[in-house]
């Protein structure tokens, strides 16, 4: 096509500015979107750093009232085992008197069954001793009475020889 010079020129002028025009509109959007971009993150980031802080200080407060609450009830453990502990140490001291009581109790009878068992055995010692004395004495009195009717008999036997020869010799003589 064949235009005059001062034609080509407008032509060219309008399609140049239509062209900035364009340029300058998608430069627009294109930086728009990119600070609209930029924008939402860094408003995402606020949102977060703004959560983050809000939900921080109930945390804080919350696991400051949950180590609060750890030390009381740690403390009234403490306090009921120390009580338990108290209460069993006077169970134990309890128990053992009394086992002590009872166990003095059983020596005592025991001692006294020892003893009771001394005399018994002292006692019916000495009835089997004196027992065994007047036994023995009574065998020996039967012994010595028996050594005596045999003596008795053996000396009337040479009471009587010796008679026998006396009268014997008499007449001899």
């Amino acid at each position: 096509m064949f235009f005059r010079a001062f034609l080509l020129e407008s032509l060219e002028k309008r399609r140049s500015s239509a062209l900035a025009a364009r340029a300058v509109h998608l430069q627009r959007h294109l930086r728009g979107l990119f600070w609209r971009r930029r924008f939402l993150s860094q408003r995402a980031s606020a949102v977060q750093i703004q959560t983050a802080r809000r939900m921080l200080r109930p945390q804080s407060q919350y696991a400051r009232k949950r180590r609060a609450a750890l030390v009381i009830s740690s403390s009234r453990r403490g306090m009921q085992a120390r009580k338990l502990a108290r209460l069993l140490r006077v169970t134990v001291r309890i128990q053992a008197h009394v086992r002590a009581f009872l166990s003095r109790r059983r020596t005592a009878r025991l001692r006294r069954f020892v003893c009771a068992t001394r005399i018994q055995a002292g006692a019916r010692r000495l009835s089997s001793l004196r027992r065994f004395r007047s036994l023995r004495k009574a065998a020996l009195r039967l012994q010595s009475f028996q050594r005596m009717i045999a003596q008795r008999r053996h000396s009337r036997r040479d009471l009587a020889d010796k008679k026998e020869e006396a009268t014997l010799s008499t007449q001899i003589a």
